[in-house]
Formats: structure tokens, sequence, C-alpha cells
């Protein structure tokens, strides 16, 4: 498994000024936020006392992130312990995330659409090569199909699953770097 990890802000989107910095990251043993200060805004205490009484675990249906880079995402189903508020006091928050979704900021978790790629699903589906190997063009020319394919479809209650294969990549004037890419797809007909 590729192990993610990104580095930005994070918040509520009902406190979206309640923002703390903190780490994304997602490896073999699931997907984990670090914030460094409270994920919950602080409850203003009386005026010259203090209540410490450690912490509680939270549930946080979604919270919302930008990382350094300046991606949007949002996560879902996070929990841990969350800090009381406590003057002066350096705060490390702990938590766990069911779903971490990257390129956009959403208020639920209703979708109609879903993608997901997966370690070793290229090797599985075993996908045609991207380059054309029949020998068609020049000595000096490289035939590459970048279009998307589906691979297989299957009609589900509500909605479609699909195998698709297709390229990503980039090319830039003096290079060109092209990986073939195997996802699975979901179209829902409601959320």
């Amino acid at each position: 498994m590729d192990v993610y990890s990104a580095e930005g802000v994070w918040w509520r989107p009902e406190a979206s000024q309640d923002r703390v910095s903190g780490t994304l990251t997602s490896d073999e043993d699931g997907v984990e936020l670090v914030v460094y200060g409270p994920l919950r805004p602080s409850i203003a205490s009386k005026v010259g006392v203090v209540q410490i009484e450690g912490s509680e675990w939270a549930g946080t249906p979604v919270v919302h992130g930008r990382t350094r880079d300046g991606a949007d995402i949002t996560l879902l189903d996070v929990g841990g312990l969350m800090s009381l508020p406590v003057p002066s006091a350096e705060v490390r928050e702990t938590h766990t995330v069911s779903v971490a979704c990257i390129g956009g900021h959403f208020s639920e978790d209703a979708f109609i659409q879903a993608r997901a790629e997966f370690d070793w699903l290229d090797a599985w589906l075993d996908p045609p090569p991207i380059v054309d190997d029949n020998g068609a063009g020049a000595r000096d020319e490289t035939v590459v199909h970048v279009g998307r394919s589906e691979l297989a479809r299957a009609e589900i209650a509500g909605g479609t699953l699909r195998l698709i294969t297709g390229v990503a990549g980039r090319e830039e004037p003096s290079a060109i770097h092209l990986d073939r890419r195997s996802a699975v797809s979901i179209d829902l007909n409601q959320p």
C-alpha cells in the first residue's frame, strides 16, 4: 500500500474560522489526522475559572482541510480524543478517519459517484497495454493509447459498477511520463 501524508490546516465546516494545523496520513493501519490545537472551538469559561478535566471522546461527521500544496480534502466520520481548553497548554489531538476524499469540500456523505484505485487492481484486471506493439508506426515513433477503457460493467441495485482503465501523467517540452491506472467506478441513481 502506498503511504500518503499531507500537512495542512483543518476545520469543521460550521466553524471555518477555527482552523488548526495538522497532518493527515494513510497507511496499512488506516487513515489518521493529528492536529496541533483543538479541532472543536473553545468554550468560554467563567471569568477567572478554568476547569481542567482532561480529554473526552468525540465524533465529528465532517472535517475540511487544505494541504500545503493547495489540495482541498474532506474527511468523513472523524473520531478521537478532543482536548478540553486549557490556557497555555500544548494541544495534540489524534483522530481516526473513516473516509478521506481528496479534491474538494462537501458537507455530507451523500454521493452519486465514486472512483477508487486499489493496490494490485491493475495487475488483477490485466488491461491491454497502453503502447501499441503492432509495429504500425515508424521505427522512431511510439503509439500510446491515452483514452479511458471500460473493462467490465455490472448493473447493481440503483446504479452501475464499472472496472475502468486509462492513463495518468504529465507532459513537458522535454519529457513525457504516463502510467496506466485502473479503478473501480460506481455510479448511483440517487445518493
